[in-house]
C-alpha cells in the first residue's frame, strides 16, 4: 500500500513542480555518477599502490579507467589519478550541496502548495460543510499536516538519490564479482522481508499521529477560548489534566513510531553486519578471490550497506508521513466537491431595487433534523427596515443565512427582484450586502486595515464617513492613535460597543444594499444597544436593513416584524400592530422582556401604539407575509 501510494505522491510532486522535480532528478544522477567515477578511480589506484590485480570481470575496471586518461592525453601515474580523484569528490560534494538545497526547496514548496490548496478549497466551499467540519481538524491540516506533506516529499526525494546511487553501487559490485553480489542481495531481499512489520507500524503510528494532533489543537482551541469561565469555576486544574492528557496522548504516539524506527534500525543493522561476514568469508574461503578484488569489494558494500540502511530509514519515514498527504488529499477533494461555483467579475454587484421574497422556502442543517425553516413565505422590502424576531431555535438567523446564500433552500425559493437567487450571480449579490454578526470579527491589526478589508479600494475619507454613520468617529478619534491604533487579539483592546460599532462602519463602508445585522446588539449594555441603534436608525430609507435579533426593544423602529416559532413565520406587522395584538405571539415575548424593555426606556407609548400606527412621524404598515 505504501508503494503505491508513494508512487502517486511522486507522480504529483511531479506536476505540481515539473521544472523543479526534473532538476532533483538531473542532480540525483550526478550525485550518482559522481560516486561510480569515485569507485573507478580507486581501482586504479589500488592498482598503482601494488595491492595486487583484481581478479574476474573486476580486471577490466582498472584498465578502461586507463583509456580514458590516454584519450585526453594524460598520463594515468598515482599524481594526476590522486588529482583528478579529489577533483571527482569534490563534484560530487558541491553536487550533493546543490541537490540539498533542492530537495529542501521542494519540500517547503509542498508544503505550501498543499496548505493554499486546502485552504483555497476551504475558502471557495459552500458553508454548510464548513459549519459541519471541525475548526481545530481544519487547523491541524492547514498546519501540522501541510508540514508533513512537505516532509513527504523531501524524504521521497531522498528516497530518491539514495536508490539510485545504491544501484550504482550494486552495478559496480556485479562487474567485480556476480556470485558474491547475487548472495549479498539475496540476503538483503530477505533482510527487507523481515521488515515489512515495522513499515506497517509506521504507516498506522503516521495515521495515528494526524488524529492526535488534531485532539490536542481541538484541547488547546477550546481550553483558550474557555480560560474566563475555568477561572470563574476555579476548575484551572482540571483543564490542564484534561489538555495534559491529550497531550501525553499525542506523545506516547511519537514514542511508539519512534520506537518502531529504533527496533527497525537496529534490526536492519544487525542484519547488514551479518550480511558483510557472510560476504567476506564466502569470497576467501569459497570463492578464492584475490586479496585486491577482496578489499573493492568490502569497500563497494562498506559504501552500499549504510545507503541501504538509510534508504530503509527514509521508507520507514515516508510510511509515517504519507498518510497525512492522503488525509489532506481527502479533505480537499471532498471540500472541492462542496465548490460554489460563483461566477462574474468580484467588482460586479447587485442593487436591491424592490424586494426579497421568500416563497415556500424549507430548509435543514442536517438530513436526519427537523428543518429549521419550514414553508417560510416572508417579503423584505428595499430601502426598508425589516425585523425577524423570536425565541432561541426559531430559525432566525437561518433567515439570514438563506438571505446571502451561504446556503440554499430544500423546497422552495427566494427572488431578489422577481429573480431566483443561485450560484450564477451570487458573488455579486454578496457584494453588494453588508453583515453585522454577534460575534465580532477583528484582526489583530490597526483600526484602519480592519475596516478597509472590507473594501481595499476606500479612502480615508470613506473610510471617516463609515465611522460617523456607525457612532464611531468620535471614539476613534479619540483613541491613541487614530485609526492607526492596533486593537488586538479580537479587538481585545477595545469594548464590546467599539468592537461592534466598528463592525458595523466596515459593513457600512462597503457601501451595501443590503444591511444584515444578526444579533448584533444582543451582548451589548444599554447605552451602547441605543449607540448602534441610532446609528442604524439614521440609514432608515438610504439602504436595506434586515435586523434578525431576540431582543424585541431593539426592532421598535423597525417597518415591519416577522414572528418566527420552529421555523415558521407565525405572525408579522408593526411593532405598535404587534405589541398590542392580543393573544399574538409577539406579544407574549415582549411580555417576558419587559423588565429589559424598562431598563431600555422602551416600553410602547402612545406614538408607537397609537391608532394608525405611527412612529417618530412616518406612518407603517404590515408586510403581507404571503407576498
Amino acid at each position: 500500500m505504501t508503494a503505491r501510494a508513494a508512487a502517486a505522491f511522486a507522480r504529483e510532486m511531479a506536476a505540481m513542480m515539473p521544472r523543479r522535480f526534473a532538476l532533483a532528478v538531473g542532480l540525483s544522477l550526478a550525485v550518482t555518477a559522481g560516486e561510480a567515477a569515485g569507485v573507478l578511480l580507486l581501482t586504479r589506484l589500488l592498482a598503482l599502490a601494488g595491492v595486487g590485480e583484481l581478479g574476474g570481470g573486476a580486471a577490466a575496471l582498472p584498465r578502461a579507467v586507463e583509456r580514458v586518461f590516454r584519450a585526453v592525453g594524460v598520463q594515468p601515474a598515482l599524481g594526476p589519478v590522486l588529482a583528478v580523484f579529489v577533483a571527482v569528490v569534490v563534484a560530487a560534494a558541491m553536487l550533493q550541496r546543490a541537490s540539498t538545497l533542492v530537495y529542501n526547496a521542494i519540500s517547503l514548496d509542498a508544503a505550501v502548495q498543499a496548505r493554499v490548496r486546502l485552504y483555497r478549497a476551504i475558502a471557495r466551499a459552500r458553508w454548510l460543510p464548513l459549519a459541519r467540519a471541525r475548526g481545530a481538524d481544519l487547523l491541524n491540516a492547514l498546519t501540522g499536516e501541510a508540514d508533513r506533506v512537505g516532509n513527504a516529499a523531501g524524504l521521497l526525494l531522498t528516497l530518491l538519490v539514495h536508490a539510485l546511487v545504491s544501484l550504482g553501487y550494486l552495478a559496480l559490485a556485479f562487474r567485480v564479482s556476480p556470485p558474491l553480489t547475487a548472495v549479498a542481495l539475496a540476503c538483503g531481499l530477505v533482510l527487507l522481508l523481515t521488515q515489512q512489520r515495522y513499515r506497517a507500524a509506521s504507516r498506522r503510528s503516521g495515521e495515528a499521529l494526524s488524529e492526535a494532533r488534531a485532539q490536542v489543537l481541538n484541547a488547546a482551541g477550546e481550553h483558550l477560548g474557555a480560560l474566563k469561565v475555568v477561572k470563574s469555576y476555579g476548575a484551572e486544574e482540571r483543564n490542564v489534566r484534561i489538555f495534559g492528557a491529550a497531550a501525553e496522548h499525542s506523545r506516547d504516539v511519537h514514542f511508539r513510531a519512534w520506537r518502531a524506527y529504533a527496533d527497525s534500525r537496529a534490526a536492519f543493522m544487525l542484519g547488514t553486519v551479518v550480511l558483510l561476514a557472510v560476504v567476506a568469508w564466502l569470497a576467501l574461503e569459497v570463492l578464492h578471490v584475490t586479496g585486491a578484488t577482496v578489499l573493492l569489494l568490502i569497500f563497494l558494500f562498506y559504501r552500499l550497506v549504510p545507503r541501504l540502511s538509510h534508504l530503509h530509514v527514509v521508507y520507514q519515514h515516508l510510511s509515517h508521513d504519507l498518510p497525512a498527504w492522503e488525509g489532506m488529499g481527502a479533505r480537499v477533494r471532498a471540500l472541492e466537491a462542496e465548490h460554489e461555483a460563483l461566477s462574474g467579475d468580484e467588482a460586479e454587484r447587485v442593487e436591491l431595487a424592490r424586494c426579497i421574497r421568500f416563497d415556500g422556502v424549507s430548509f435543514a442543517y442536517d438530513e436526519d433534523r427537523t428543518d429549521a425553516v419550514e414553508g417560510l413565505s416572508l417579503t423584505i422590502e428595499a430601502r426598508r427596515t425589516t425585523a425577524v424576531v423570536g425565541p432561541s431555535g426559531a430559525g432566525k438567523t437561518t433567515v439570514a443565512d438563506l438571505v446571502m446564500g451561504l446556503v440554499s433552500p430544500r423546497e422552495g425559493r427566494i427572488l431578489v427582484d422577481g429573480r431566483t437567487l443561485d450560484e450564477s450571480w451570487l458573488r455579486a449579490w454578496r457584494a453588494g450586502s453588508g453583515y453585522v454578526a454577534q460575534d465580532t470579527l477583528l484582526f489583530n491589526d490597526t483600526v484602519l486595515a480592519n475596516l478597509v478589508w472590507a473594501r481595499p479600494g476606500a479612502t480615508e475619507a470613506q473610510v471617516w464617513e463609515a465611522l460617523r454613520l456607525a457612532a464611531a468617529e468620535e471614539f476613534v478619534r479619540a483613541l491613541p492613535r487614530g485609526l492607526a491604533t492596533e486593537v488586538g487579539d479580537r479587538g481585545v483592546r477595545l469594548s464590546g460597543g467599539e468592537r461592534q460599532r466598528l463592525a458595523l462602519a466596515r459593513a457600512l463602508l462597503r457601501r451595501p444594499a443590503l444591511l444584515i445585522l444578526d444579533e448584533a446588539t444582543s451582548a451589548l449594555d444599554a447605552e451602547n444597544e441605543r449607540r448602534i441603534r441610532d446609528a442604524i436608525g439614521a440609514l432608515h430609507g438610504s439602504i436595506t436593513i434586515l435586523m434578525i435579533t431576540h431582543r424585541l426593544p431593539s426592532v421598535r423602529d423597525a417597518d415591519v416584524v416577522h414572528v418566527l416559532e420552529g421555523g415558521r413565520l407565525v405572525e408579522s406587522g408593526t411593532f405598535a400592530e404587534l405589541v398590542t395584538r392580543p393573544g399574538g405571539r409577539f406579544r407574549r415575548l415582549w411580555g417576558t422582556q419587559a423588565g429589559d424593555a424598562e431598563a431600555d426606556d422602551a416600553e410602547p407609548d402612545e406614538a408607537a401604539v397609537g391608532d394608525g400606527g405611527t412612529r417618530n412621524g412616518r406612518m407603517t404598515r404590515a408586510a403581507n407575509p404571503s407576498s
